[in-house]
């Protein structure tokens, strides 16, 4: 708004494109075209819509200011048309340099529009090795190839895959590619190489909890654990005045109705109580032996454990594994195929394992999630690696249902690539497991799926 105090009329970008090429600093009109608005009805009504908002506002100050040209207020709002560009004079004033209709149909061209043939977008289906080819060939032949990733992980993947090529990759969300056949130049979307949209899920952030965030989460009558004390009822939080001040206390209530009251900045001494469901715990009693001596055989059984794994991996670090190869071509292909934006989770998880097993001792990890929290997609990324390593992978379910479910999840998964998937389950005819278990033996077969059937003799 303070734009035409210091000026006397608003210039576009029109009006430095218009000397371009005179060489004398007067506009040249005549210049090739620059700017277009090829949807002129919704140019036009978006010109009215701005004319009309400015004006209401402008007629609003002049009546909260009065008459007047000294008034302040009218010098502080200009009139409409210091401040508005208008479009149509514009198009008047340079007509070679922004053209307004919209090219409808067949409409026979004149010298005023600009051309421009451009093709569809190409398809590649994930085939990797026919998209090098392709744009191996185009590069050669002097084109300009442009990849548009939805993520920049996704990026590096791509660039990865293309390392040897001459492409350019930005990681920006396009809705499709296409290709200028007159000015060489190639634009191509990421699901026109994997042959999928990759769908990018809202980012959740979850915070870490204490012990016990907050006592909105526990009820009057839960059973709590208290470093000191032992097994306690939560009975509330009561506002208790001691020599003249008032302080919140924890209240808790223990064995014969004794009751303890704990500062509430003693809160990280008091747990949750966990124990078997529908099962009430028995409430210690307050100055007996009971909770110390509990606590003292729970100490040297934690001792014993801690013993026991120290020796199991003084043992497994002395033993020999397989280090497997760091991630290849393939790898990178199969992995930048996943049709979702992978969490934070997923890609620590991931990079931690394959770290793992490239290291030349036995892995030995467990990885824990939630339902539809992305397991299957980091345990068929190591699967993939372990198959690309040499070795047969055996994918195990605990039931034939959720055995046929990562049988079809994983043969889908790994169709574009040559990773050959059998199955070992009783909906499997037991002429066909013998057949399987042959194709095993004979390493005919790179994963097999299936219930506990797999490790039986």
């Amino acid at each position: 708004l303070f734009y035409p105090l210091a000026f006397d009329r608003s210039y576009s970008i029109l009006d430095y494109l218009a000397y371009e090429g005179t060489g004398n600093g007067q506009a040249n009109p005549h210049a090739s075209p620059t700017v277009f608005f090829l949807d002129y009805d919704r140019q036009e009504n978006a010109q009215e819509s701005l004319e009309r908002e400015y004006l209401g506002l402008y007629r609003r100050h002049r009546s909260a200011g009065g008459e007047g040209e000294r008034n302040p207020l009218l010098a502080a709002v200009p009139e409409p048309q210091r401040i508005l560009l208008n479009f149509r004079e514009l198009a008047s004033t340079y007509p070679q340099r922004i053209l307004f209709r919209t090219i409808r149909g067949d409409e026979s061209l004149s010298p005023n529009r600009l051309r421009i043939a451009a093709d569809p977008p190409r398809s590649f289906f994930g085939n990797i090795v026919y998209l090098r080819e392709e744009l191996e060939n185009l590069a050669s032949n002097g084109w300009k190839i442009y990849i548009f990733a939805e993520s920049p992980n996704q990026a590096l993947r791509i660039g990865e895959i293309l390392k040897d090529v001459n492409v350019e990759i930005f990681p920006l969300n396009l809705s499709s590619g296409f290709a200028l056949p007159e000015l060489k130049i190639i634009v191509i979307q990421e699901n026109e190489i994997f042959g999928r949209r990759r769908h990018i899920p809202k980012s959740v952030k979850h915070a870490k909890s204490a012990v016990i965030d907050t006592f909105v989460e526990l009820n009057p009558g839960d059973y709590v654990v208290h470093v000191n004390y032992g097994i306690g009822q939560f009975k509330g939080i009561e506002r208790v005045r001691t020599l003249g001040n008032e302080r919140d206390y924890i209240k808790l209530e223990y064995a014969e109705e004794e009751t303890v009251f704990i500062p509430i900045e003693q809160v990280n001494l008091v747990q949750r109580y966990i124990g078997s469901e529908g099962e009430n715990p028995r409430l210690d009693r307050l100055g007996s032996k009971s909770w110390e001596n509990r606590k003292n055989k729970v100490k040297k059984s934690v001792e014993d454990i801690a013993q026991r794994l120290i020796d199991l991996y003084s043992r497994r670090k002395a033993a020999r594994g397989f280090p497997f190869p760091k991630d290849g071509e393939w790898q990178t292909s199969f992995e930048a195929a996943f049709p979702y934006e992978e969490t934070d989770d997923q890609l620590t998880v991931i990079a931690e394992i394959k770290a793992d097993m490239e290291k030349p001792v036995p892995m030995d990890r467990l990885v824990c999630g939630d339902v539809g929290y992305g397991k299957t997609e980091v345990s068929m990324r190591a699967a993939f690696k372990a198959v690309m390593g040499g070795k047969q992978v055996a994918f195990l379910a605990p039931t034939t249902i959720l055995a046929e479910q990562h049988f079809d999840t994983l043969t889908e998964r790994f169709s574009k690539f040559p990773v050959r998937i059998a199955q070992l389950s009783r909906f499997v005819s037991p002429a066909e497991q013998k057949k399987t278990l042959a194709r095993v033996a004979t390493g005919d077969v790179d994963i097999l799926v299936g219930t506990h059937r797999i490790i039986q003799k």
